[in-house]
């Protein structure tokens, strides 16, 4: 496409007269150029499609007063509008720089798929179809008792358990599943961080509930029936769980008591115990919907995100950066580059990208 045409485009849509094509066209030519690295060429016409986005989104803000949940209303109204600026959005953005790149080839989520090991050491690579994960070679879903599923970085995935319940995985966990028929127990083991949508089941000849329990460092969740995510990784100084609908109870496996949250509500698990506070569920679940959220989160904790998602490493020149403070939502489909230099629009930090590896400076 000519830029002559490009930019009559954009001044139809800034003018509010594009056709539902037209804005088709755009979406397309942006697609294309963020994969051929031609961004920067288009940088002001592209602000100007996005002051007049943000003017129209604080305007409707203003009139609300719904908090944090305005992040999905805003990324949501932002793809509406093709998507342009559905990258980031985050509090006093600016106008970058360039990042500095030393090599141009776009990092974006790992495609590999996850790993199911069976208990007698058979291993399947797992793909996705109708949202449930399926074995490739038989297309049934899984019927195992006893398994594990290992994600590596980059990649979430769905799963259909044995009980009806179902599971998120989020990159780098390993989960393992065992029911134990003669316990009337559903017994899992996380590594990680996983959503649970947990299938209420009793036992036929006794009609009392079948135990769901999950546990991971440090902790053991019990549930009956319910909705909630544990995010307990190796590398993370606290375990978290986060509930969404129903009850649980939480265990401290090293100090002893226990917790019971109501929905919206999050146990921060640590070396002095356990904590529980409110959170916002759009923000605490957006990974399983496949978006990056953050509400004042910090730079280091933000960045170990996007590691275990693009399978890069950060290396800090200067960490005084490591408590700067975000906001926003992005989808995680979004190539490094872009996550970065949304980032940067907050004129808090800057990149430069190295291979996998990348500078914080």
């Amino acid at each position: 496409m000519e830029d002559k045409e490009i930019e009559k485009l954009w001044k139809k849509y800034i003018d509010g007269t594009c056709t539902e094509q037209e804005k088709k066209t755009i979406q397309q030519w942006y697609n294309k150029a963020v994969q051929d690295n031609t961004m920067l060429q288009f940088t002001d016409d592209i602000y100007a499609v996005g002051d007049q986005m943000w003017t129209g989104i604080s305007q409707e803000l203003a009139t609300k007063k719904s908090g944090p949940k305005i992040w999905r209303w805003a990324g949501s109204v932002a793809a509406a509008a093709i998507g342009i600026l559905s990258l980031l959005y985050i509090t006093n953005m600016e106008r970058p720089e360039p990042i500095t790149v030393a090599n141009t080839q776009h990092i974006l989520p790992n495609e590999e798929g996850a790993i199911l090991t069976l208990a007698d050491g058979r291993e399947f690579t797992l793909d996705e179809q109708n949202g449930l994960t399926q074995y490739i070679d038989t297309g049934k879903v899984l019927a195992e008792e006893r398994f594990t599923v290992t994600t590596p970085k980059g990649k979430s995935i769905r799963l259909l358990l044995p009980d009806g319940s179902s599971t998120v995985l989020n990159p780098s966990s390993v989960l393992s599943y065992a029911y134990n028929a003669v316990a009337n127990v559903r017994e899992l083991t996380i590594s990680g961080e996983a959503y649970f949508d947990v299938a209420k089941r009793r036992d036929q000849k006794s009609g009392n509930p079948i135990a769901f329990s999950v546990r991971s460092k440090g902790q053991l969740v019990r549930v009956l029936g319910t909705r909630f995510s544990v995010a307990s990784y190796d590398d993370e100084l606290v375990a978290l769980t986060t509930l969404e609908e129903g009850s649980v109870a939480i265990e401290d496996s090293k100090l002893g008591g226990s917790k019971v949250l109501k929905p919206g509500q999050q146990a921060v698990l640590s070396a002095q115990g356990i904590q529980v506070k409110e959170v916002d569920l759009d923000i605490a679940l957006a990974w399983k919907d496949n978006d990056f959220a953050f509400s004042n989160q910090s730079l280091e904790s933000l960045l170990k995100q996007l590691e275990r998602w693009y399978d890069v490493s950060f290396i800090w020149k200067d960490k005084k950066y490591k408590n700067e403070s975000f906001d926003g939502m992005i989808p995680r489909d979004r190539s490094l580059y872009e996550v970065l230099n949304a980032l940067e629009r907050t004129g808090k930090v800057k990149f430069e990208i190295q291979g996998r590896n990348i500078l914080v400076k």
